[in-house]
């Protein structure tokens, strides 16, 4: 449920959106999704939301055991000590009292299960994509996922989409039409409905379509 433009998961009816972003949950998610029974129910899960849907999704074997046969793979990373300090900083928003030697120690914990797992552990697939945070801003990596993520290629999962000249004609997904307006150039990067004026880049496309914020649509592609 969305509260103030913010997801938020509800469990009985209790909001426990902060609770399940906690490092100790964190390490105890980790640790029971090593549990063979779990990882095959999740898998099944995971693909049956993708049987009539375009999805986009993260985690650390969606690309190499999910679906390795996804159009597109972009293996986000960043050093131990990158990652420590933005989880940090996020933990701090939430006024969660924690120091940095504790998050790092908790990433570098879980860094370990994952990668070690019996079971889907963590590995980048040799098709995906790979972009190294450490250094970059949000804007950077933000331009980066852009510059990755070809709008036609994303779009078409969700509109079937016709050569047309140098660009690609379809029905508006954003409204009801029987002859087709809405554009899409790869060259511009851009789409651009002629009936109903919506438009933008495939972050916009994403934001719009998904009913997400920008962060939640950054975060899926």
């Amino acid at each position: 449920e969305r509260v103030n433009e913010e997801l938020h998961i509800f469990l009985n009816n209790v909001d426990v959106a902060s609770k399940i972003r906690t490092e100790e949950i964190a390490m105890l998610a980790s640790k029971v999704s090593a549990i063979k029974r779990v990882r095959v129910d999740m898998v099944d899960r995971q693909r049956k939301l993708a049987k009539d849907y375009s999805v986009i999704l993260d985690g650390r074997d969606i690309g190499s055991v999910v679906f390795p046969n996804a159009d597109l793979k972009v293996y986000l990373t960043a050093s131990e000590e990158e990652r420590a300090k933005r989880r940090l900083y996020d933990l701090k928003q939430k006024g969660i009292n924690t120091t940095f030697d504790e998050v790092l120690e908790d990433i570098k914990k879980r860094d370990y299960n994952d990668i070690n797992k019996p079971i889907s552990p963590l590995v980048k697939t040799e098709d995906a994509v790979l972009i190294d945070t450490t250094n970059m801003t949000k804007e950077e990596v933000i331009d980066e996922v852009i510059s990755r993520n070809d709008i036609v290629d994303v779009i078409s999962g969700y509109v079937k989409l016709k050569k047309n000249g140098s660009s690609y004609t379809g029905l508006c997904p954003f409204h009801n039409e029987k002859s087709p307006s809405f554009s899409v150039s790869g060259q511009r990067q851009l789409y651009h409905c002629f009936g109903c004026g919506a438009g933008g880049n495939v972050i916009t496309f994403v934001m719009e379509y998904e009913n997400m914020t920008f962060l939640e649509a950054v975060k899926m592609l």
